[in-house]
């Protein structure tokens, strides 16, 4: 089994948020990964990445609801969002 947690709280310092991967071993959850921002196009703060998510087998989807950069980084859309997709 393999569940995640979002948290829109305070990490890196500017609220960017993060997501906490969780595995079933049997016995216990284990935390497998924290996801955090990452790439050429990272969020930048209080995009309320985690807001929201989904997870499918081995697809997760988190929400950044108010992301404010197109898929290159390089213009600003105001608050259009993104979806990040980890598999």
């Amino acid at each position: 089994y393999r569940s995640a947690v979002e948290d829109t709280g305070n990490y890196d310092g500017i609220d960017n948020g993060a997501v906490f991967v969780f595995t079933w071993n049997g016995t216990n959850w284990l935390l497998q990964q924290k996801i955090t921002k990452s790439g050429t196009n990272e969020r930048d703060g209080k995009d309320n990445f985690g807001a929201s998510l989904d997870i499918d087998q081995d697809t997760l989807i988190v929400g950044a609801a108010l992301h404010n950069f197109d898929a290159s980084g390089a213009n600003s859309v105001g608050d259009a969002g993104a979806a990040y997709v980890y598999t």
